[in-house]
């Protein structure tokens, strides 16, 4: 044998022995892709709970903004309302002052059974009951629908 096929035969041997060693050394390659998989999934779902934590503290905030503005809104209403009633406080006091003098001009009045019987009461009745019916003591209308 000569030298050039004693070197040719060692390099021979050299590539197939390279190259068994690459294929061996590819029997890593399953599990980089596992752990990449696993790497990637826990990186995604980190991200998806980071964008669903940001979603639910948006939704807090424009909750409490909008609770700030009811509250806004309900103050200036009661505000508005108390001012209404001090503008028409004369107004009503005059009012009460009306009612007031007008019951105790009819509680001064002495009671009499028999007015119903005067012109002005049968006028009066003319006027709230419908047609003008006349009450009758004892005697019940039916009720209308």
């Amino acid at each position: 044998m000569s030298i050039v096929t004693k070197a040719a035969e060692t390099a021979a041997e050299d590539a197939v022995a390279t190259a068994g060693r690459l294929l061996s050394g590819l029997s890593w390659l399953p599990w980089a892709i596992a752990a990449g998989s696993l790497a990637v999934g826990a990186g995604g779902t980190l991200w998806y709970r980071g964008e669903w934590k940001d979603c639910q503290a948006s939704v807090a905030i424009d909750a409490a903004k909008a609770e700030e503005k009811v509250r806004a809104q309900k103050d200036a209403d009661a505000k508005f309302t108390r001012s209404l009633a001090e503008q028409l406080k004369p107004i009503t006091d005059a009012i009460q002052e009306q009612t007031n003098a007008t019951q105790i001009a009819l509680a001064k009045v002495k009671s009499d059974p028999n007015c119903a019987h005067t012109p002005a009461a049968n006028a009066f009745d003319g006027v709230v009951r419908p047609g003008g019916v006349e009450a009758r003591p004892g005697q019940s209308r039916p009720a209308r629908p």
